[in-house]
């Protein structure tokens, strides 16, 4: 029953998409679904795809807090795809932006 609602709830957020590209809440919220996906189903290129449009709405903009759990989640499926290095830049990156933010410093923490 969880899948089909998540599956609705995609549908809805593709929709805001559709109607307005730079609407950052949708796309991060539909990265963030794609990613809970387990792995035989096959979602994670499309969580990054997500993941980077909402990475690029948010570096046109003015930092906002919930714009750091971008970098972490981004960075999270990096390492899953064995991109590492990538991972790290990401997250230094993201420190620039939002400096001292925890889950950015602990996600830099345990990619040492």
């Amino acid at each position: 029953e969880r899948g089909i609602w998540g599956v609705r709830a995609e549908a809805e957020w593709q929709a805001v998409i559709d109607n307005n590209p730079d609407h950052w809440d949708a796309q991060y919220t539909l990265a963030y679904n794609y990613s809970m996906y387990p792995d035989f189903v096959s979602k994670t290129e499309e969580a990054v795809a997500s993941f980077e449009n909402a990475l690029a709405i948010q570096e046109r903009n003015t930092p906002k807090p919930e714009h750091s759990q971008t970098y972490v989640q981004l960075a999270r499926l990096y390492e899953k795809q064995g991109k590492t290095a990538e991972a790290r830049k990401l997250l230094e990156q993201g420190s620039v932006r939002h400096p001292g933010d925890p889950g950015i410093m602990k996600a830099l923490q345990k990619s040492k």
